[in-house]
């Protein structure tokens, strides 16, 4: 699922997926979350917007 997302925001944006890739994990960072080998910091980003 999380492999078909990045697909269609990179052909939507006309971007690379390596692109929509680089900016999640700027975005991440901005978010505090450290750097992960699994999907748990996209998890947990969307736990910290819904938060906001």
């Amino acid at each position: 699922m999380v492999t078909e997302a990045l697909t269609n925001v990179a052909k939507d944006s006309g971007a690379s997926q390596a692109t929509v890739l680089v900016r999640a994990d700027d975005a991440h960072g901005k978010l505090g979350l450290p750097p992960s080998s699994d999907d748990h910091r996209r998890v947990m980003a969307v736990l910290t917007w819904l938060r906001a």
